[in-house]
């Protein structure tokens, strides 16, 4: 499979510098990562199912019609944690965006403005997540 994809990079004339990089052999770039979010107070623990923020996006309260997740864990208190840990659902690690929002200007498109979804970085499975990729790169809060 992995010649596969390298050979269709290469069919569209895609090239890349030194040797390709396997996910499976970075876990601790990404466990060191993980880390410092959680140092800085980024991380919070997820209980919630793909199908749970289908259905609450789906809700007519307000929350936009989308996969964006709705916060659901992000404030939970100690007790509602407790409930959570005792149904035995292991819990996905979600980075609070505190509303951040990113602006860019696409060439073709024009200017775009979102607001950062909350957006996991570690399955429930302790799988780290594609968005925490290039994650590790970035230099530490001071």
């Amino acid at each position: 499979m992995e010649e596969a994809q390298l050979s269709d990079l290469r069919a569209l004339g895609l090239d890349w510098d030194g040797p390709v990089a396997r996910q499976s052999e970075r876990m601790e770039l990404y466990e060191e990562a993980i880390a410092r979010l959680d140092a800085d107070g980024l991380l919070y623990l997820c209980y919630c199912t793909r199908a749970e923020i289908r259905a609450a996006a789906s809700a007519p309260h307000g929350i936009p019609a989308s996969d964006s997740y709705p916060g659901t864990c992000r404030e939970l208190t100690v007790a509602q944690r407790a409930v959570r840990e005792e149904s035995g659902r292991p819990p996905a690690l979600r980075v609070r965006s505190e509303d951040a929002r990113i602006t860019f200007e696409d060439r073709l498109l024009g200017r775009f403005e979102e607001e950062v979804d909350d957006f996991v970085v570690s399955r429930n499975d302790g799988t780290p997540a594609y968005q925490l990729a290039l994650w590790w790169m970035i230099p530490p809060r001071r």
